[in-house]
């Protein structure tokens, strides 16, 4: 065939040199986006026990109860709906927080967390 184009060798080469940058790649990608997502929910998580712990300050707090996140979001501690890591709208009338004491400082804790199908209010 003369000088012109690829060999079938020389396409065979490139074709493993890109295949093992994919193996190597696709992993290292896939493990950030996990990363990025479980620092949402943690973000997410820390957003509500604050919201928590300045309504356990303000207002009289029942330490002995789960509550649902209904109340911090009817008495304005958390101004918007928030939505998981996946985007599903967090259900704040099955998403329950409670209040504890760890030495001398209040600790919020969520005790369950549940989302809401797609399309539906917040719950509340």
């Amino acid at each position: 065939m003369g000088d012109r184009g690829f060999s079938l060798m020389e396409l065979m080469v490139v074709l493993v040199i890109l295949a093992l940058l994919m193996i190597i790649a696709v992993p290292m990608f896939i493990n950030a986006f996990n990363q990025g997502r479980t620092r949402s929910d943690d973000t997410t998580r820390r957003m509500i026990e604050a919201a928590a712990l300045d309504f356990a300050n303000n207002e009289s707090f029942n330490m002995n109860r789960a509550m649902p996140l209904c109340e911090l979001y009817e008495t304005g501690y958390l101004a918007s709906i928030l939505s998981d890591a996946n985007g599903e709208v967090i259900d704040y009338s099955r998403t329950r927080f409670e209040i504890s004491i760890e030495g001398r400082r209040r600790v919020a804790n969520i005790t369950s967390w549940s989302t809401l199908p797609e399309g539906s209010s917040n719950g509340c």
